[in-house]
């Protein structure tokens, strides 16, 4: 029999090791949410890039006007398309098709909502926001409507503080307030500059739903990933949602949009006539791959490190899209585009700042509890050894 000091020993040793197993797990857990949010900021130089590609060729051409209800709705509902055989090709197709076989459970019909929620009908009220958004020379502004739908990030955050009891630091409240001011701050800024009319309004309203749309997606979406009986994994997620959006705009996106513009429902499918140009084609299809691309590591950021992080990697958008602006004028693209005005860096500077303390936020936490070397080499360098733990 053990005496009463092996007997104390072999508890301390057994107290030692699931301490030990228990700072691996943390360390491997603030790890995974460190890569998603890496996965989170490369799919926001896609989701920038995507929508400018359309100054690559002429506003008006064969092909007709490409800021018309149809086009835009068919360059949407390509990107939808496109993004559903990436996948299908990189999650190899038996494996894509078997996903659908969940929609025997009535769980995953609400990945079908979320995802027309936040996809092809939030993309209708954008587009009819920024259609209500006139300044006064009567011309359609899309500047404001843009900057709204940006404040999806801090409705991503109280929502998930409020309906999931999501902890936030001091870092990343501090971080998400400053950046809701400053788009609230600069929205102001451009209404007046542009001199947005009063009937500007119901835009901006609209706007706003759309972020809300975009936030409620990430919320459900992620609640569902972590939480649901099924165990969606984010391949299962991003497929059903990309497959089905992509049908439902097949069906009825560009047809709706015909309607939308006092023309026959069945015009809408004479669109597809346009694919023999093949300029506009491969525009069309290059952003879809780009987007289905950028959309896969974007639900791998929402899986890996929740809906907050994952919203807030995509104000980095803010500093993409100017930079693209600035690569097409030098191409000299066939479309005219404005340079950004100088406030706009004034603005944007401060909220790509507290983009990078909102995605440094595990480290600074960490760091803060066990040191910045420490923390540094354990969240960056290689996982230590169960007996390199112990001597910590």
């Amino acid at each position: 029999m053990m005496n009463a000091k092996e007997s104390n020993n072999a508890d301390e040793h057994l107290l030692k090791s699931e301490e030990t197993k228990n700072d691996l797990d943390l360390i491997r857990s603030k790890r995974r949410i460190i890569l998603g949010i890496l996965y989170g900021l490369i799919s926001a130089v896609g989701y920038s890039f995507v929508p400018l590609m359309l100054y690559m060729i002429p506003e008006q051409g064969p092909y007709g006007n490409l800021a018309s209800p149809i086009n835009a709705t068919f360059y949407v509902t390509i990107q939808e398309i496109m993004a559903a055989f990436v996948m299908f090709i990189f999650y190899k197709p038996k494996n894509f098709i078997s996903f659908f076989k969940m929609l025997r459970h009535k769980e995953t019909w609400l990945v079908v909502l979320y995802g027309f929620l936040g996809g092809p009908f939030a993309m209708v009220f954008f587009q009819l926001s920024v259609l209500l958004t006139i300044n006064n020379i009567g011309q359609t502004d899309g500047t404001v409507p843009g900057l709204l739908l940006n404040l999806n990030v801090i409705l991503a955050g109280v929502g998930s503080a409020i309906f999931f009891r999501a902890r936030q630091s001091k870092y990343t409240w501090t971080a998400l307030a400053i950046s809701t001011c400053l788009i609230l701050g600069m929205s102001i800024h451009f209404a007046i500059n542009e001199g947005l009319t009063w009937k500007s309004i119901g835009g901006m309203c609209l706007a706003l739903i759309t972020a809300a749309l975009y936030a409620m997606e990430a919320l459900g979406m992620s609640h569902l990933m972590s939480s649901s009986k099924i165990n969606f994994t984010n391949h299962e997620t991003v497929s059903i949602k990309t497959g089905s959006s992509a049908l439902l705009m097949l069906l009825l996106g560009t047809p709706i949009a015909a309607v939308a513009s006092h023309q026959s429902f069945v015009e809408g499918y004479k669109v597809f006539a346009n694919f023999q140009y093949y300029q506009y084609a491969l525009i069309f299809i290059v952003g879809g791959i780009i987007m289905g691309s950028s959309r896969m590591l974007y639900y791998a950021c929402l899986v890996m490190s929740g809906p907050t992080y994952t919203t807030s990697t995509q104000l980095l958008m803010f500093f993409w899209t100017p930079i693209w602006q600035y690569i097409f004028i030098a191409t000299g693209v066939p479309n005219e585009i404005l340079e950004p005005t100088w406030y706009y860096w004034v603005y944007v500077i401060p909220i790509v700042f507290c983009t990078f303390v909102i995605s440094s936020n595990e480290f600074l936490m960490y760091a803060g509890k066990v040191g910045w070397k420490r923390a540094f080499h354990e969240l960056f360098g290689k996982i230590p050894k169960e007996s390199d733990t112990k001597k910590l």
